[in-house]
């Protein structure tokens, strides 16, 4: 089943993130955009990291998301 979103639509959710059921602004994952941009690395840094094990991707069809506790272990 296809995601959509709304144009009114919280910003998060317009931009790929995924909110916890039940926890309003937790996110489990950031699309690779976003994540780089939070952390100041470029997407390909991201991924150089996900290749040595040290930041976890998830992928969804041909989606790549990043696993946002991961990302908040890497900056912690």
């Amino acid at each position: 089943m296809p995601v959509t979103t709304q144009p009114n639509a919280p910003t998060a959710e317009r931009h790929g993130a995924v909110s916890l059921p039940g926890v309003p602004g937790e996110r489990i994952s950031y699309t690779l955009r976003t994540a780089a941009e939070a952390v100041g690395l470029s997407i390909a840094t991201l991924r150089r990291m996900n290749k040595a094990g040290k930041l976890r991707f998830i992928k969804i069809g041909g989606r790549t998301l990043v696993c946002a506790r991961s990302l908040h272990a890497l900056i912690h």
